[in-house]
């Protein structure tokens, strides 16, 4: 795909330049090509452009000038035909060393294939060279170039096109993208699966891991009580499968779901047995059936530190029908109390299948979404603890008089307030959960066509968000006020049965701990995929 970057700041790309006094408007008509570009100086005080690996960049420089009753007015060919071009790129990341540059086109309009750099945190430098054919005079401007991987950090989507087999979509953008710029559209790109290994990947994917260690950047797909492939996610190539990602064959494949975590662990449940690898010693499962736990029901999540329940996997043992919990190190704590008279027993878990798992605020609350294996009633249990490892049953909340939780199985805390967002039919819900009152509010409706299908808080830094706007103290002007959307943004997947069509809605929550998503102009919305079963923050 050509990715054509258009860069005018301010309309002229800062150059505006000093006009004389003179009141006659020709002569401010006929300036030489020199009064357009600045001096040949290394700073950069311009927004960078961006470009992908593999693919086309393309870069107009627009080159203009304001006369002086303030018009903008772009330079002609006549003028441009007088100058030789030189766009030279710096190939070691942060540094312009002439040794280490290449030549990447001669023209006015920059069009390069990016195949010679690799992406990098810090910014190339592009140099753009004028010489003039008849007095050999130069003039220079210099840029900064961000290079993204062509399939880089976004949401990774796994969708369906035909409710039998799973593609996925890639989205990168500003909202969940390092290195992304405000001005840069967004990067959507689908069927990634079909198109680079000829064919989807059969049933149905809802469950995504994914760990980038090294020079290693891959996920594992999950279809449970199937397979578990893991793709390549610098190309989107299929890798390893199934038995293929262990040092010794489990006796039993019933994968059951995939996990991961900041400390470069990769996890799989199988057989209701629970395993992992640690990518710094190796990159295959090292499988024990011999495990003392038989996880009947768990809970997976984002690894968010601790040794005790705030482990990334939570599983009820039906040996013991405790709650087991794993720890950063792939250690297991059965969690246990001495004083068990709280809202709910937190030493018999006997009675419950997990639904769902979610922290709330200050690292204190713990959440868990529950089904009654007799009654089939729905409930959250709250825990409270504190840095002790001590442990409350503080709260069991009864989901029955709320539409759609004895049917839907996605629901999400926040970390930043005491609140629960989940979708049913048409619309986002948000149950309020502070200061012991438990209320329900409608958060957002969706177009009649369209249901929910799945929901996911952005847990990632990666990713801006703004819903107002600031004044800047220097400029008196309005700028976006960008904040990190960690948290602070729910992803909803919705579904047009009529249609076939599936869309991602991206939704800032304004009002943390009241449900209230920003006004509709800050909300986004994505279409083109399938039936979307699991988005996945890469």
């Amino acid at each position: 795909m050509k990715v054509l970057i258009k860069y005018i700041l301010g309309l002229t790309l800062l150059l505006v330049v000093f006009v004389s006094c003179d009141k006659d408007d020709s002569t401010s008509y006929t300036r030489e090509i020199n009064e357009y570009f600045s001096s040949d100086e290394r700073v950069i005080d311009r927004k960078p452009l961006g470009a992908f690996v593999n693919e086309q960049f393309t870069f107009d420089p627009q080159l203009s000038w304001l006369n002086e009753k303030g018009d903008t007015i772009r330079i002609t060919d006549s003028q441009i035909n007088k100058y030789n071009f030189e766009w030279r790129l710096y190939l070691t990341p942060g540094l312009y060393v002439d040794t280490i540059s290449k030549v990447i086109s001669t023209d006015y309009i920059c069009d390069y294939l990016v195949t010679d750099i690799n992406p990098a945190s810090n910014g190339y430098y592009l140099s753009f060279l004028a010489t003039n054919s008849e007095t050999d005079e130069y003039h220079k401007l210099w840029f900064e170039l961000k290079v993204l991987s062509t399939y880089g950090n976004g949401f990774l989507v796994a969708n369906s096109y035909d409710g039998a087999n799973t593609d996925l979509s890639l989205l990168m953008s500003i909202n969940c993208t390092p290195d992304y710029e405000e001005d840069w559209e967004p990067k959507l790109r689908h069927k990634l699966l079909e198109e680079n290994n000829g064919t989807t990947l059969p049933g149905i994917v809802t469950d995504i891991a994914s760990i980038a260690s090294g020079s290693s950047f891959f996920a594992q797909l999950c279809v449970p009580g199937e397979s578990i492939t893991e793709v390549n996610l610098f190309n989107m190539k299929y890798e390893r499968k199934n038995q293929e990602l262990f040092a010794i064959s489990p006796e039993v494949w019933n994968p059951q779901g995939v996990g991961s975590n900041g400390y470069g662990f990769m996890s799989v449940v199988n057989n209701n047995k629970y395993t992992y690898f640690d990518t710094r010693n190796g990159f295959t499962y090292d499988f024990g059936d011999d495990s003392p736990y038989d996880f009947e029901t768990f809970g997976q999540t984002d690894y968010d530190g601790g040794y005790t329940v705030s482990g990334g996997f939570q599983g009820i043992d039906k040996n013991t029908n405790k709650l087991v919990s794993v720890n950063s190190y792939g250690g297991f704590k059965r969690l246990k109390v001495d004083n068990d008279d709280g809202a709910f027993s937190i030493n018999d878990w006997s009675n419950w299948n997990i639904i769902t798992i979610g922290r709330g605020p200050d690292y204190e609350y713990h959440y868990f979404v529950v089904e009654d294996k007799s009654t089939s009633d729905r409930f959250i249990l709250e825990m409270k603890s504190d840095w002790g490892g001590n442990y409350e049953a503080s709260r069991k909340i009864d989901l029955s008089a709320f539409p759609g939780t004895s049917e839907v199985n996605h629901f999400e805390f926040s970390r930043n307030a005491e609140e629960c967002f989940y979708g049913y039919e048409n619309k986002l819900y948000c149950i309020l959960l502070k200061d012991n009152a438990v209320n329900l509010i409608e958060s957002y409706v969706f177009p009649d066509n369209e249901s929910v299908t799945f929901l996911a808080k952005q847990r990632s830094y990666d990713g801006l968000v703004y819903w107002d706007l600031a004044t800047n103290a220097d400029t008196g002007k309005e700028a976006p006020n960008w904040r990190s959307g960690r948290e602070i943004i729910v992803n909803v997947a919705t579904y047009d049965n009529a249609t076939k069509e599936g869309y991602l809605y991206m939704l800032p929550i304004e009002f943390s701990g009241r449900g209230g998503i920003a006004a509709e102009e800050y909300t986004k919305k994505y279409d083109g995929f399938g039936k979307i079963n699991y988005i996945h923050h890469l």
